[in-house]
């Protein structure tokens, strides 16, 4: 604290005393300040250090009552204070206030890991100890600490033996009017429930973070604790219209909260805002409120993004149990780790390789084994291996709710992973809300809430057991955070909300505004491992009721909007395989941060989050929208003002939509400054993330707009036996200001190729933005496409007549017969002397190419073995070799009638090129032995690595996603330079 700072404090205290003389005495910290009041009567004031937040604390009726104002506004009316117990003397009436000590502190201090690396922890400080009016007594002090974003107090409670508590009078008196988003507390379900957006007045027993937002004003509450160490977690009860209780989770014995001795209650925190976004922003209040580091050094845990065998069993894919679909098993394990080495995630979760899965296992806590693994699972074996490749396995112990028998066996746990090189445990605690078991002293079994003190003291047991074995801990099913990080830092990151896996099998699945909520709400409270970064967004299918509510972009933004310092990438392998461009982001994304700002926002509506990665000057940016679409004005003020950054924009593309379109993604890059204002659309269900990097002056030039292509739709074109469509042309940047002639790109499917909104499936291609990339990039030529829809009977205008009538297959309805031949016929003598007419093209065969997907590989071949004059090159993406369904012809068969005809053909290795390939997934599992088989016959015709190429593409599914995903190679086959 400079000395301006220091003054302005000293007035500040003075005015918290009032008028008189008074005395203080400095700490060895320069930064904090002590005075001592007797006997101030009936009424205590503190205010927060910039003075905008007022504490008042004052008898009536003997009765200790509080209230909370900010700038005049009434926050919190008179709200009562006290503590019952179920013998003995009662903390809650016949008071009067006693010695007044106050403090102020201002001090930063650095964290291991977290949102931000520096926290400030300024405040006023008062210490009120409350008299017996009969006898004058101490009876218990309250500590109340006021920062510029809310209050904090606790009761401080002297030796008086053991005790019981039965109630918890703590009242937050709250407009009935306020706008309240909360989910029911004391259920079965924990935390895990959709929020509800009410009135204040509707608002039942919920759990806390509570958050409001007051009726005449744009201030924005919270009401959560810290702290929480030996005591039951606090519901908020309803007691009258906006009168809540204090309502503490039950022990097993229907007391809430067992004492021995002096004790301290958790904070209660009332966290207030100008803003929606001003709660995010002043969230550091829980951590001020807890204690330092305790543990040391927890090194041994490295903030970073991980895999899993986990959403897998959420789809059905896997099961956590043994048997053929096992998940957890050594060869799965394996490939998941080599696919995080392949792309830099440092950790692989494994759930369901330990004993105790099988049957009903959310019953069958007492079976669990933390130690035995099914004999398909070998740690010690994977281990090694993950170290050799620079991943860690994450550890995971569900309990199915038995503390008990984890207990027993935690060291034997801990011992193994430790052993084995395991940084980092996933718990869980699967069980309805009261079930939590326990055996006592006599040998009983006994059950206890979710948030009780008795799963309290377990979880504080479990972290400090954990740090002895250098194990870092993320529990699910967890009590809720309170800022505890900071003084036990391996409590790294937990559930405590409905997280995805919601949308594999909730019912109701997860809403769109769900993430807009959890910033303002459970994230206040501390890091959440959400899960996302779902690729397959419709993993039952498009009917189903149970899929992912958001665009792929949102899938993106998530992982800046919801901090964790341990990240999952939490799809399949093989969906990330299909969108590589959309997976780069998650690539880079960071999960450590130097500094975190909440740049706007409403609650259940939108929010953006900026955040710098910790020791670098790259920002992310992420926001989510709910079921509406919306436009975000984003202002980079944040940046650096002496620097220029690189801007990697990934958003929702022009027809994006979570119900309808939720594939379509755009990608773009721009040159950002400090003074960049830049409006980004998100859609229904949206967002958009955003990488930004400092460059140089030298690499400005390179990251201009790439020009987009040119589009020209010629309608209604056909010939006597084929139906009319529409064809698009695209022809490149700048084609009207020069003379420049092109090689054309014949392309079928044209409905699939350039617009989403006309995409069968909903997924385009995105021809017109790849070329123009690959163009501006100087990795093929200028060149343009000619896309051709196709008619009502695809098969039919694409299956090669010569290639069916060698296979012998009989038609057996004279209307399914293709016509394949006038198709081509109507491309080669009706179009493209129209494009040579009316575009400048480039001339002859080696400037003259044919392209498509599955039966549009097809037709593009028989193509160039029809009309060789014509087509110098083809290209089929996922090339249906069957040409009809793959289970009613043998692929033997299949292939001798299609080189039969090729060889009847006009292809020749010293004037064609040809470009195949396929994935791996659905049809696409079909192709391999036709792809084998064809490249054997294309290489006896003297095809070799200069003009054919087959691919396979690991992950890659047989649609419009896959092909798009990969578009890039096949397009610089064509046109290479």
């Amino acid at each position: 604290m400079n000395m301006t700072s220091w003054s302005k404090a000293i007035v500040l205290l003075a005015a918290c005393l009032g008028a008189g003389p008074f005395a203080f005495a400095q700490s060895q910290s320069a930064d904090v300040a002590t005075v001592t009041e007797r006997k101030q009567g009936d009424g205590v004031t503190l205010v927060s250090p910039d003075g905008r937040i007022e504490f008042q604390l004052k008898i009536q009726d003997g009765k200790l009552i509080y209230s909370v104002s900010k700038s005049g506004e009434v926050v919190l009316a008179p709200s009562r204070l006290g503590l019952r117990f179920a013998s003995g003397k009662d903390l809650d009436t016949d008071f009067i206030i006693g010695d007044v000590s106050r403090n102020i502190s201002d001090e930063t201090w650095e964290q291991p890991w977290g949102e931000k690396r520096l926290v400030v922890d300024k405040h006023s400080e008062v210490l009120v100890t409350l008299l017996s009016a009969k006898d004058q007594t101490p009876q218990f002090n309250l500590r109340a600490r006021v920062f510029d974003g809310g209050v904090g107090f606790r009761y401080e409670v002297p030796d008086t033996g053991a005790r019981a508590i039965v109630d918890e009078l703590t009242e937050f008196s709250l407009d009935p009017a306020s706008l309240a988003w909360w989910t029911p507390a004391g259920e079965f379900n924990r935390y895990e429930y959709i929020y509800r957006t009410t009135p204040l007045n509707e608002m039942e027993r919920a759990h806390t973070p509570f958050t409001l937002k007051l009726p005449n004003s744009n201030t924005h509450v919270a009401i959560h604790e810290a702290a929480l160490v030996d005591y039951s977690g606090m519901w908020l009860d309803q007691r009258r219209a906006g009168v809540l209780e204090a309502d503490l989770a039950p022990r097993h014995d229907g007391v809430k909260v067992r004492v021995e001795g002096a004790f301290d209650t958790p904070w209660r925190v009332i966290q207030i805002a100008d803003d929606a976004a001003g709660l995010i922003n002043g969230s550091d209040i829980y951590l001020n409120l807890n204690e330092p580091n305790k543990l040391g050094d927890v090194s041994y845990f490295k903030p970073g993004k991980y895999i899993g065998i986990w959403w897998g069993m959420h789809i059905n894919k896997y099961t956590w149990g043994s048997g053929p679909q096992h998940g957890a098993t050594t060869e799965n394990t394996k490939a998941y780790i080599d696919f995080a080495a392949e792309n830099g995630f440092s950790g692989v979760l494994v759930e369901g390789w330990n004993i105790g899965w099988d049957g009903d296992w959310f019953n069958n806590g007492d079976l669990f084994s933390f130690t035995q693994a099914y004999p398909d699972f070998n740690l010690p074996e994977l281990s090694v291996y993950a170290k050799e490749r620079g991943v860690h396995i994450i550890g995971h112990h569900e309990t199915s709710g038995n503390i008990t028998n984890y207990e027993n066996q935690l060291e034997a746990a801990f011992d193994l992973y430790e052993a084995n090189g395991i940084p980092a445990v996933k718990t869980g605690y699967v069980a309805d809300g009261s079930d939590l078991k326990f055996i006592d002293a006599e040998g009983h079994p006994r059950y206890t809430w979710h948030a009780s003190q008795e799963r309290v003291v377990h979880d504080l047991h479990v972290l400090k057991r954990a740090h002895e074995h250098g194990i870092a801990v993320n529990a699910h099913e967890p009590v809720k955070d309170t800022g505890l990080r900071r003084t036990y830092p391996n409590a790294i990151s937990r559930e405590g909300a409905r997280g995805m896996e919601f949308n594999a099998w909730g019912t109701p699945p997860n809403p769109p505004e769900h993430q807009a909520i959890l910033p303002f709400t459970r994230m206040l409270s501390g890091p959440f491992d959400f899960t996302p970064g779902i690729f397959d967004l419709m993993p039952n299918g498009e009917d189903d009721e149970n899929r992912v509510p958001s665009t792929l972009a949102k899938q993106l933004a998530l992982y800046v909007t919801i901090y964790s310092p341990i990240q999952m990438a939490a799809d399949l392998p093989e969906n990330y395989k299909k969108f590589p461009n959309a997976f780069q982001f998650i690539k880079d994304v960071p999960t450590d941060w130097e500094q975190s700002i909440a740049l706007a926002g409403e609650v259940g509506d939108f929010v953006v989050m900026a955040r710098q990665e910790r020791g670098a000057e790259n920002w992310y940016v992420g926001a989510v929208s709910d079921e509406n679409a919306r436009e975000v004005k984003l202002d980079f003020a944040f940046l650096d003002a002496n620097r220029t950054y690189r801007a990697e924009i990934y958003r929702d593309g022009d027809s994006a939509n979570w119900e309808t379109a939720p594939y379509d993604i755009a990608i773009d890059k721009r040159i950002v400054t400090s003074q960049t204002k830049l409006g980004l659309k998100l859609a229904a269900g949206g967002g958009f993330a955003i990488r930004i990097v400092p460059v140089e002056a030298a690499q400005i030039e390179s990251l201009k707009p790439v020009p987009a292509m040119k589009k020209v739709v010629l309608e209604n074109l056909g010939a006597p036996h084929i139906p009319e469509r529409d064809v698009t042309v695209l022809v490149p940047a700048g084609y009207d200001a020069s003379d420049d002639r092109y090689p054309v790109i014949y392309m079928h499917d044209g409905q699939n190729l350039i617009e989403p909104g006309r995409a069968v499936t909903g997924d385009e291609w995105k021809v017109d933005e790849t070329l123009a990339r690959l163009i501006a990039e100087e990795k093929v030529r200028p060149a343009i496409i000619v896309a051709i829809e196709h008619g009502q009977e695809r098969w039919r205008e694409y299956a090669p007549e010569a290639f069916l009538e060698n296979l012998k297959l009989a038609v057996k309805d004279e209307s399914q017969t293709p016509f394949s031949d006038d198709y081509l016929s109507f491309i080669v003598e009706d179009l493209k002397p129209k494009i040579d007419a009316e575009f400048r093209v480039l001339d002859g065969a080696e400037n003259t190419f044919v392209m498509g997907a599955s039966m549009g590989g097809l037709i593009s071949l028989y193509a160039v073995s029809q009309y060789p004059d014509v087509f110098g090159a083809a290209a089929g993406l996922s090339t249906h070799w069957p040409l009809v369904d793959p289970k009613s012809v043998k692929p033997k068969k299949a292939i001798k009638a299609i080189q039969k005809s090729l060889s009847a053909g006009g292809i020749d290795a010293s004037k064609h090129r040809f470009w195949f390939d396929h994935g791996t997934l659905n049809l696409d599992a079909h192709y391999p032995e036709y792809q084998k088989r064809m490249d054997g016959y294309f290489s006896k015709r003297g095809f070799g690595a200069e003009n054919y190429a087959s691919r396979m593409y690991d992950g890659a599914d047989h649609n419009e996603a896959s092909w798009a995903a990969r578009l890039e190679d096949p397009l610089i086959f064509l046109l290479g330079k």
